[in-house]
């Protein structure tokens, strides 16, 4: 029996997808490294896409509620890593979208925490190198500029942060 499956990509891909879910560039890659020739690959990742063992949404879905919750990334880096992964732009945002509708993800809450817990690490009166370090790393989180810096301007001695190239 074990003879019959030893060069079906689509048996192979039904093996890969019951360890994890793959989105369709991921289990196309994987078939690949396993020798199946490109076309085989394909056509059998379409056979299961078809029978609903394929579905990029889910994956995009289950993605951002398990890294968006664990790591409290911001919506922009979510959306990288999904891109990165292979799932399209549009099925990324809509993901995403509906992840905030359905409160799995909440990037002002996530902001806010991510904001305590830098600051406070911080000290009890960080300088403005610091703050400016936290700045770039909510950036780096995926969080939006103009609400990093809303959140981090209580925290600035004088204020809030300057922007580039201002003095005082």
């Amino acid at each position: 029996m074990a003879e019959r499956h030893r060069n079906d990509p689509e048996h192979d891909a039904v093996i890969l997808l019951s360890r994890r879910a793959l989105t369709r560039r991921e289990l196309l890659a994987r078939l690949a490294r396993r020798g199946h020739p490109p076309e085989e690959a394909e056509r059998a990742v379409q056979t299961l896409a078809e029978r609903g063992l394929i579905d990029d949404l889910a994956v995009a879905k289950q993605h951002v509620a398990s890294r968006g919750a664990r790591r409290r990334l911001g919506p922009s880096r979510l959306r990288l890593e999904l891109e990165r992964r292979g799932v399209a732009a549009d099925v990324a945002r809509r993901a995403i979208e509906e992840a905030v509708d359905d409160g799995v993800l909440d990037p002002a809450r996530d902001l806010g925490k991510e904001v305590r817990r830098r600051v406070v690490a911080l000290g009890p009166r960080p300088d403005r190198r610091a703050l400016a370090r936290v700045y770039n790393a909510l950036l780096r989180a995926g969080f939006e500029p103009e609400a990093v810096r809303a959140a981090l301007e209580p925290h600035f001695p004088d204020h809030g942060p300057r922007e580039p190239g201002e003095s005082r």
